[in-house]
């Protein structure tokens, strides 16, 4: 790594960025190994663009945040702000150090495993990068490794058996960061899980699939086996988990639920659009972001609200070819969702109508929203999520554009 605009940005700090100590209330303020440096809007400006460029150039080799970054470099590297007898020399050869240091810790691979609440599977199955595994398949396979490092009885009861069911993924970089960043990478692949919830059970049946603790204290939520952290998971809250189950002939999901819809509800290839990680795949992940919102509230108006914004999150829309975001929605919609004209002028007026009323509710109109409208716009939305995961692999559509001259030239074929 080129350290030379590394020490430049390090002699602003020193000659630009360091306040008294009478200016200590207008500083920002850092203590490492005795020494405590007060800097400045431009000093702070410069430590910023320090770390950035460490992270950039190391983000290949493993992941770290900005913040534990800032900790260890500061922790090596303070005494370079803070002597002024240190040559160029000098400088680069402590920076490279830190750098070599910190490489080593960014290549190594750890198995992350996150435990989940409100979600019970029979059978382990991949959901983008994370395996979820049974309980008694966690037990099985992973209960040696803690017994191998001691964390037995009630040590493991505590700290390990807290989930029903588990995540299990690899990821190179900083122990202490890793985890973290995929907690919320989880949370966001289990909206894919979670936008099934609603075909299992009542609107009404309070499923609530979570990170353990993740909404109620403010404890990382993870442990690294490579390098052991294990953190006290106080008991979640008690509710009656989904219990789920893949069948793997049909790749879609197995006899728990009687929804007309099931047939079209392919979790695999949810699954591999969202693998995609084009600028599409994105969009159904934010959308799903809205499903994973809608399940976790029993407020009806919100929950009707939040389905309109997922279906407008994919649909919205984006040049002059519609009049409104309401005839955009609902015309596109009915597209993905029917195949004869009848059928999608159903679609189209039931997604028109439903729109109104989102926007009567948005600016504060009294509309009531029941049961039954929230279970026909979730089956609109269940079925065009998956028609449109199919028509994404199938057609190779990587951008909205993509999807917009597909639907454009199903208009006029």
């Amino acid at each position: 790594m080129k350290t030379d605009n590394l020490i430049k940005l390090i002699h602003d700090v020193k000659e630009n960025g360091i306040n008294p100590i009478s200016d200590i209330k207008k500083s920002n303020i850092y203590c490492y190994n005795n020494f405590t440096l007060l800097l400045n809007s431009k000093g702070k400006s410069s430590l910023d663009k320090i770390l950035l460029s460490i992270k950039n150039e190391l983000d290949k080799l493993g992941y770290i945040n900005i913040k534990n970054l800032e900790k260890y470099f500061l922790n090596e590297c303070m005494i370079l702000f803070s002597e002024d007898n240190f040559d160029h020399q000098t400088i680069e050869n402590k920076l490279n150090e830190f750098i070599s240091k910190l490489k080593e810790i960014l290549v190594k691979e750890h198995t992350i495993i996150i435990p989940i609440t409100g979600l019970k599977v029979k059978k382990n199955f991949d959901i983008l990068n994370y395996q979820i595994v049974s309980k008694t398949a966690f037990h099985r396979e992973y209960k040696k490794f803690f017994e191998k490092d001691r964390i037995i009885g009630t040590s493991y009861s505590k700290y390990v058996d807290v989930g029903d069911s588990y995540a299990i993924t690899k990821n190179a970089g900083d122990p202490n960061s890793i985890g973290n960043k995929q907690i919320e990478e989880l949370d966001s692949a289990l909206n894919l899980v979670r936008l099934y919830i609603p075909t299992f059970w009542h609107h009404d049946y309070d499923v609530q699939i979570s990170i353990v603790n993740k909404e109620f204290v403010t404890i990382n939520s993870f442990f690294v086996l490579d390098n052991l952290q294990l953190r006290n998971f106080s008991s979640s809250i008690d509710r009656r988990p989904l219990k789920f189950e893949i069948d793997k002939k049909r790749s879609n999901f197995s006899r728990y639920s009687q929804r007309k819809h099931m047939e079209l509800l392919n979790f695999k290839d949810l699954n591999e659009t969202l693998m995609k990680n084009n600028a599409l795949s994105r969009i159904i992940e934010n959308s799903l972001s809205w499903i994973g919102l809608y399940t976790r509230i029993k407020n009806t108006k919100l929950k009707f609200l939040y389905l309109i914004f997922a279906l407008e999150n994919i649909f919205s829309n984006e040049n002059n070819n519609y009049s409104s975001i309401t005839a955009a929605v609902s015309e596109k919609t009915a597209f993905i969702v029917e195949s004869n004209s009848r059928d999608r002028r159903k679609i189209f007026d039931f997604v028109k109508a439903m729109y109104d009323k989102r926007s009567a509710i948005v600016h504060g109109s009294a509309q009531m929203v029941d049961n039954n409208d929230l279970i026909s716009l979730y089956d609109v939305y269940l079925t065009c999520i998956s028609k449109l995961a199919k028509l994404i692999l199938k057609h190779n559509l990587k951008t909205k554009n993509d999807l917009n001259n597909y639907i454009s030239e199903m208009k006029f074929s």
